[in-house]
């Protein structure tokens, strides 16, 4: 009897491809919903970051992508009517979704 892998057992491509459908729809949704304006109008920018998982790099790299946001929310000459704000999501990068190209580009 073969020993139980560490690893979540592998998902169709048709299954992973509707999901990336479905995040990418509801992040589209996200930033185009209408909202009221309250003076500036806030322009939303999505991102995935590495939070957990076998590279949790994105601990790094999500408050520097922050920082730079409000580096130009600061600024009234870089885009005076709008307010950036940060949409992340934890792409939880784990040595299994590393074991093939396939997973890791879909």
């Amino acid at each position: 009897m073969l020993p139980a892998s560490p690893c979540p057992p592998r998902v169709s491509r048709a299954s992973r491809g509707h999901a990336t459908l479905l995040r990418s729809s509801l992040i589209l949704l996200l930033l185009l919903w209408p909202r009221p304006s309250a003076g500036k109008k806030k322009l939303y920018i999505g991102a995935l970051f590495p939070m957990s998982g076998g590279w949790p790099g994105g601990q790094a790299c999500m408050p520097s992508a922050q920082m730079a946001l409000d580096l130009v929310n600061n600024r009234s000459d870089i885009l005076p009517d709008y307010e950036l704000e940060l949409i992340h999501y934890d792409s939880m990068v784990s040595a299994c979704a590393g074991e093939s190209e396939e997973v890791r580009s879909s």
